[in-house]
Formats: structure tokens, C-alpha cells, sequence
């Protein structure tokens, strides 16, 4: 959205120094600054006041920063500054202000996605078929799920945007809620309520309520969308006041899927059926996980009153963020599905049951460890019976939590590299495993 400063220091009580400029949405990181974007220095692991000279030279036209925190006048010509006392308040009032102006042209179009599992995924087939058939839809980046990742998705979302789709996290009670006042979702959609972050909250029946509040924040001319598959998320969209849509494989879902069938690459073609109306579509991504969450996401064009063929067909276009059960090939030909984003027991089954539907002459996981999890140990052995039952050979590493004698990084690589065409690997961890340095340093993935 475009931003005058004058404004920008208006809305945040902040002072403006320098001129008047237009900045065009914002960014916190100088390193993927757009030019034209204000630039935010918030202060957390880093101090972002130490890259204000690097934002400008890539282009910002206009910093946000502490009142105080930048003792050098000295602007770059054309540039300008508003200095406020807390550049995260501030950020969170401007995120208000974007929210505001959306209602302009997407009333009705401001969907938020949360869940255990496939939120990412789910928000990247959303888009998908908003991109379809709405003239400026706007989805977040990456996985901008959280205090300064939706305000930072209704700030860069553009000035005639039409229907946007917010991604929300959950590390405990109340954090959606808090989400939820800014964005103020009419559509709500829960892919799943499994074990993830379940330590921080006491189990998965407090998933399932931290989970709940982003239906609970729907108005009652929202629409609460959830797997008829979940009984958990089914319960919570029965306690929103919105009206309710399901999808899934059972024959109560109101958008219903059937798997035909399943490509050597794990990749399914399935049928999705929405009243009278069916359509056949090819998944881009590998797993019957993967389907479920773009017939999820085909429940919202039916929310928004989009055409369901249209809806439907918009998948097999759908561009998914990095990370998210994506084939690469290694140098010696070695076939990996790089699913190493993040982790939880659900999506770690998911995963392997995808890995062992795949035509291979010698399947192994490497996993890392499933983190903010309850019942950690049994959950992972749990994961590890799995995988062996599936003839599955599992390599942990950086924990010995599966059951097997754990690995570093470089010794996973080492093996990788030894292994022999037709072979096929899965990557798979929570965040803090950083599984996806074995493809960094075999050579085929960018350092991230």
C-alpha cells in the first residue's frame, strides 16, 4: 500500500524529518528490501537501526525508527525518517491502518488460515485460486504468520486489492486472537489440529482451543472452514458464530475429494465434487496430505463466491513457498523430497507415507527433531515404528529421540552423496533441525 510519510507519522504519533515522501509497502529486513518499501527497524535478535544506511541505499525512500536510535541527521537525498518510541508499536498501528483501507475493495475477501500442519501450503493453493479469478488478490510471503508477519502481509498488500489471504501461527492461547483483531478474517480455515506447539499449550485439546479462536473471531456472516475428517475441528467451528463449510473425503464434506490416481512421483489426481458439480485436478505437489489442503482451499473459492471449475483447475497452477514437499535432484542423481520447512508427528507421517508411495529402489528418511511438542520421546518413536513399518531406513539427525544413533549434518550429506540413482530421500525436521544444509552443501539449494 502506498504510504505518504507525513502520514505514516500521523498514524503513528511519530515525528517526520526529511520530506514528504511516497513509500509502496514496507519491509524489516534491508537484505529483501524492494526499493520504493519503507524500511522498519525493529529491535530483536538484531538491531535493525544498524541496517538503516543498507535500506536506504536499496532504495527506501522512507525508515521507521526509534525516537532517538539514529544520532546522524545526515539523510540521503530525497529520503526522510520518522522517528516514533517503539518502531513494533508502530508497525502494528500502521498494520491497523492497512486492515482499514483493504475493506475498500476486499470486504468480504479477507481470509485467515491457520493450523497444524499445510498452513503454508494451504495459503499457496488459496492463492492460487484467488489469482484465478479476483484482479489483485494478495497472499502473505513466506510463512508471515505472526505480530509482524500480518501486519507486514495487509501493508504490502496493493492498494486495490480484492481479496487477501493472512496466514496466522500459533505458540500459545490468545496469540490468534491477537492476530485476529488486527486482521479481521470473514473467512477462517483450519487445515488441521494435530500436536504441533501442543507443549506450550498442554496437549492437543488446547491446539484445538488456541486453534478454535480464529473461528471464534469470525462475524456471523463469516464462514468457518474446516476438515469434516477432524472431529476437533469440526467441534470448533461449531462453536463460531459463523456458518460452517467442510471439506474432505467423507460423504457429510461439503466440498469432497476422491483420490484417483497416484503418480509415481506421489503426486494425486482426485475428483472434487461440490453439490452437482465435479471436476477432476492433478495436485502439483506429492502427498495425499497435499490434496486436502487445496481442497481446502477450493472450500474458500466456494466461500467467496467464485466459480468451483474455475477453483478447481486453479490448482494445478499453484506455486507452493520453499520447503514444502518439493523434488530436487542431487549431483549423482539421487531423487529428494525436501520437506524440511518444519515438523510435527502428523505432517512426519504424512510425509512418509508420501516418501512410501513412491516408486524408489531404496527409500530413507533423514529426519531432525520434532520440536514444542508433547509426550517428546514416545511421539518420536512413534514416528520411528512408523517409518520402519513402511520399510523406510531412518537417519536422525541431531537427536537420538527416534530410537537410532543420531548424525550431524555433514554425516547425512556424506551418505547422501554415496547413494545410487533410483534411491530416494526425505528431508524432514522442525525449523531448529535446519535439515535443508544437506542440499546446501551437495549444491542444489540456495543458503536461505
Amino acid at each position: 500500500m502506498r504510504m505518504h510519510a507525513a502520514d505514516v507519522a500521523r498514524i503513528t504519533g511519530g515525528s517526520l524529518i526529511g520530506p514528504d515522501v511516497v513509500a509502496d509497502g514496507i519491509s524489516f529486513d534491508s537484505r529483501t528490501l524492494v526499493a520504493g518499501q519503507c524500511f522498519v527497524a525493529l529491535v530483536a535478535d538484531r538491531d535493525g537501526h544498524e541496517y538503516v544506511a543498507d535500506a536506504y541505499a536499496a532504495g527506501s525512500p522512507l525508515c521507521l525508527v526509534h525516537r532517538g536510535a539514529i544520532v546522524d541527521d545526515h539523510l540521503p537525498q530525497g529520503c526522510a525518517r520518522v522517528e516514533v518510541h517503539d518502531t513494533m508499536a508502530a508497525l502494528l498501528l500502521l498494520g491497523l491502518w492497512a486492515r482499514e483501507n483493504l475493506d475498500r475493495h476486499a470486504s468480504g475477501r479477507v481470509i485467515g488460515v491457520t493450523g497444524s500442519a499445510g498452513k503454508t501450503s494451504t495459503k499457496d493453493f488459496i492463492a492460487a485460486v484467488l489469482n484465478a479469478s479476483c484482479t489483485h488478490p494478495y497472499a502473505s510471503e513466506l510463512s508471515f504468520n505472526n505480530d509482524i508477519g500480518v501486519p507486514t502481509t495487509m501493508l504490502n498488500a496493493p492498494d486495490e486489492c480484492d481479496a487477501i489471504v493472512v496466514e496466522m501461527g500459533m505458540r500459545g492461547f490468545g496469540e490468534i486472537t491477537r492476530l485476529c483483531e488486527m486482521a479481521r478474517p470473514v473467512v477462517g480455515v483450519i487445515t488441521s489440529i494435530g500436536e504441533a506447539h501442543s507443549e506450550r499449550v498442554g496437549g492437543i485439546e488446547g491446539v484445538a482451543r488456541a486453534k478454535g479462536e480464529l473461528l471464534l473471531a469470525l462475524p456471523a456472516t463469516g464462514t468457518a472452514i474446516v476438515s469434516a475428517d477432524d472431529p476437533r475441528a469440526v467441534r470448533a467451528a461449531g462453536e463460531s458464530p459463523a456458518q460452517k463449510l467442510t471439506f474432505g473425503t467423507g460423504r457429510t464434506a461439503d466440498v469432497r475429494y476422491e483420490i484417483q490416481t497416484v503418480e509415481d512421483d506421489g503426486r494425486v489426481t482426485m475428483s472434487v465434487h461440490y453439490k452437482e458439480l465435479q471436476k477432476i485436478v492433478t495436485v502439483p505437489l506429492p502427498g495425499q496430505h497435499m490434496a486436502s489442503n487445496a481442497t481446502a482451499a477450493i472450500a474458500v473459492g466456494v466461500a467467496v463466491g467464485l466459480d468451483f471449475v474455475t477453483s478447481v483447475e486453479a490448482i494445478s497452477r499453484a506455486v507452493v513457498s520453499g520447503m514444502r514437499m518439493q523434488w530436487v535432484r542431487t549431483p549423482n542423481d539421487v531423487r529428494v523430497i525436501n520437506d524440511a520447512y518444519n515438523a510435527n508427528p502428523d505432517s512426519m507421517i504424512a510425509a512418509l507415507n508420501t516418501l512410501a508411495s513412491v516408486h524408489a529402489v531404496r527409500r530413507v528418511a533423514i529426519l531432525g527433531v520434532m520440536a514444542e511438542i508433547a509426550d517428546t520421546r514416545a511421539r518420536h518413536e512413534f514416528v520411528a515404528q512408523h517409518a520402519q513399518g513402511l520399510g523406510i531406513d531412518l537417519w536422525a539427525v541431531g537427536t537420538d529421540m527416534y530410537g537410532v544413533d543420531s548424525m550431524t549434518i555433514d554425516d547425512a550429506t556424506e551418505r547422501v552423496a554415496s547413494l545410487d540413482p533410483g534411491d530416494v530421500v526425505l528431508l524432514k525436521g522442525s525449523r531448529v533441525a535446519g535439515l535443508e544444509r544437506v542440499l546446501q552443501l551437495l549444491g542444489v539449494a540456495p543458503p536461505r
